[in-house]
């Protein structure tokens, strides 16, 4: 079911941010993408299935062995291009790892972005401190046509791509500020970088360092989720119930 598309599009991003980052956008990633539609939406869901803390609304995994024998290979081989990335990667790290990729599918709508909003803010799912050697963000977008809008935006602050704090401490109590005055519209400290748009079957890697953030147009995901793949090739922990 997960077999790559053969016939799929990779574009390299380069020159993102004052930094100059770089990312890949493949287009027509999944060979039958309908059928991962279907099982993303036949799967229970969870609000504690964990992957990052930067996770909202809810959450579907099934680990599965098809998943890795799907796309291992393709994004071994993307993600070992270190002219492109600009750094090396630990393709070692990641090759072992790649044994815990699970099929991990998020679904946000309008109400859960409502319930936790410094959700919507940039955030970077790896930092300086973390021990891990440099990884990557992977998503999938799973949303058919007529239901996609917005995508990610990367941004930077203060002029770096990637930051040193999660920024939610810089913003920790959420009744003292609006995100679309505070963040998105300010001129003085963030900027938006670049726009991965929202297409389906369409896969961004994007380096797991760099400032990121879900677009959830208003009114667009109010009587569908924005359903979005994230490729996970780390330890992953499940609940025991609580599946809805």
């Amino acid at each position: 079911m997960f077999e790559v598309n053969p016939a799929c599009e990779v574009t390299a991003i380069v020159d993102i941010g004052p930094d100059n980052r770089s990312a890949m956008v493949i287009d027509n990633f999944y060979e039958n993408p309908h059928e991962i539609r279907k099982l993303a939406l036949d799967l229970p869901r969870s609000k504690k299935i964990h992957f990052t803390n930067h996770h909202s609304g809810l959450r579907a995994a099934l680990d599965t062995l098809e998943v890795r024998k799907g796309v291992s290979r393709i994004l071994f081989e993307l993600l070992s291009d270190h002219e492109h990335w600009g750094r090396t990667t630990d393709m070692a790290f990641i090759e072992k790892n790649m044994q815990y990729m699970w099929f991990l599918v998020d679904f946000i709508n309008e109400d859960s972005i409502t319930e936790e909003p410094l959700r919507l803010l940039p955030f970077q799912c790896y930092y300086e401190h973390n021990p891990s050697p440099f990884q990557f963000t992977i998503d999938i977008f799973l949303n058919e046509e007529k239901e996609c809008f917005g995508g990610i935006n990367a941004w930077n602050f203060a002029g770096k791509t990637s930051i040193v704090e999660d920024v939610k401490n810089m913003y920790a109590d959420k009744g003292k500020f609006d995100i679309m005055k505070d963040v998105y519209n300010s001129k003085f400290t963030w900027s938006r970088e670049f726009t991965f748009g929202m297409k389906f079957n369409r896969a961004v890697i994007i380096p797991a360092d760099m400032l990121i953030s879900p677009i959830l147009n208003t009114g667009k995901f109010t009587d569908v989720d924005r359903i979005v793949q994230t490729v996970s090739y780390t330890h992953l922990t499940l609940p025991t119930s609580d599946l809805v």
